[in-house]
């Protein structure tokens, strides 16, 4: 899987000024697409074990079709990604072997040189706030998202934390812009106590037979340094809220992205006002960590 590069010749001159030579490393990783789409945590291990290394640069991944993946690791020298890939060897192994169906190819691996002096006189990302997003449609994958909720109970001496199990979504990014919407099917709430989930899907709460969908619609998404804030319309019944919620994005090594959001809203702007003896307390907490998929350039 991680075989250790091999050796390579030593660089004919120092670098040009203005340039940043570093390692490549270019694989070729075949992929079983349905287990690679529910494989979140592993992906997620995989990251992670190679940014735990000293002088892991980063990587790219190009999504070839059928499964196969072109996957450039950059390193700040040879000499580091020989001995990160040393250390990686196994723990990677375990982690992506199972998702693949055929070994691991190394194409190629030997110094990249990077042309800096463009980028000595362009504002940085944070001076740009560059669009994190790629152009197209995407649509928001379920078996690899989660969306929920958390609020206080019992005086705030428990925390109640809850699911939906079922909703679908889409993005549509144009032009350093972003609109879209999610649909939740209200009754599908899970909070693991099924007496619970029977009063919250009561009129007392999200009423779900007169209003059995709840609605987030994003109208507007605007960068903040590799990020995203986004606008939204959260959609109750016949209570409507406008939220900020700060985005982060994240690429997976599958060509899909991550976005992970949580904001706070009081429970009776969302039309949420039952309080019995004032048990519940404070603002509801609102999450979603949603994989979305490329479904139109």
């Amino acid at each position: 899987m991680t075989d250790t590069a091999p050796p390579q010749p030593d660089a004919a001159a120092d670098p040009e000024p203005g340039t940043q030579t570093m390692f490549a490393i270019v694989r070729l990783n075949t992929f079983d697409e349905h287990k690679l789409a529910t494989a979140t945590g592993e992906l997620r291990e995989f990251g992670r074990l190679h940014a735990s290394q000293p002088g892991y640069a980063g990587s790219l991944t190009v999504a070839l079709g059928e499964g196969r993946h072109l996957i450039v690791n950059l390193w700040d020298s040879e000499r580091q990604a020989s001995a990160g890939l040393s250390n990686l060897r196994a723990q990677v192994g375990r982690a992506l072997q199972p998702l693949m169906t055929a070994p691991s190819q190394l194409i190629g691996a030997g110094p990249v040189t990077t042309d800096l002096s463009a980028a000595a006189s362009t504002p940085s990302p944070s001076q740009t706030t560059e669009f994190p997003l790629p152009d197209g449609v995407w649509s928001v994958d379920p078996q690899r998202s989660e969306v929920g909720f958390a609020v206080k109970a019992m005086w705030g001496l428990q925390t109640v934390r809850g699911i939906f199990g079922a909703y679908d979504g889409s993005l549509n990014v144009r032009a350093g812009g972003a609109t879209g919407k999610l649909t939740i099917k209200a009754a599908s709430l899970d909070t693991g106590n099924n007496k619970r989930d029977q009063h919250l899907r009561s009129p007392d709460f999200f009423d779900v037979e007169r209003h059995p969908r709840i609605m987030f619609t994003a109208t507007a998404a605007t960068a903040r340094e590799g990020a995203l804030t986004v606008t939204e319309e959260l959609v109750i019944g016949s209570s409507h809220v406008r939220l900020d919620i700060p985005v982060s994005v994240e690429p997976t090594v599958d060509g899909a992205l991550r976005l992970d959001g949580q904001t706070t809203t009081p429970r009776e702007a969302a039309g949420i006002a039952w309080n019995k003896l004032g048990m519940i307390r404070g603002d509801a907490t609102l999450h979603a960590q949603l994989t979305l998929k490329h479904a139109i350039s």
